[in-house]
């Protein structure tokens, strides 16, 4: 390699060639392999993640059989990511999304009232965090 340069090929690549070449095989194609990756089952990924909702893409490739980078990948499909340790849509429903704005504004109609937002605190499963404003 050093005597060539870079981006040649290695000895036993030539060796593997010269004897496909030998049996006037010229075909650059790879031989079907016993160990031919598996697709992803969507459904299952889904249902598994439905019901886990806080298994990190590692711990869901270990129970499903798959890479974690597989496992990402076909997250990234059913149209989720992983925020605070749990899978979670990526793009908001209409239903959400109108949800949110109720409550915003019954916020917001609410510290015209009385002024709570000045010391608020917020939390979920993983974090607290207190703001004072």
């Amino acid at each position: 390699m050093k005597t060539y340069g870079e981006g040649v090929i290695s000895y036993d690549t030539c060796k593997v060639w010269f004897a496909k070449f030998k049996k006037v095989d010229f075909t650059f194609e790879d031989d079907p392999r016993s160990g031919r990756p598996r697709k992803l089952d969507l459904d299952v990924l889904r249902s598994t993640v439905e019901e886990g909702p806080y298994l990190t893409s590692r711990k869901l490739g270990a129970r499903l059989g798959f890479a974690f980078e597989t496992i990402a990948i076909g997250v990234e499909k059913l149209g989720k990511t992983s925020k605070l340790g749990r899978w979670v849509p990526l793009k908001l429903s209409y239903y959400d999304l109108s949800r949110r704005v109720i409550t915003c504004t019954s916020l917001l109609t609410l510290q015209k009232k009385r002024h709570f937002l000045n010391s608020l605190i917020t939390g979920d499963e993983k974090w607290v965090s207190t703001i004072t404003l």
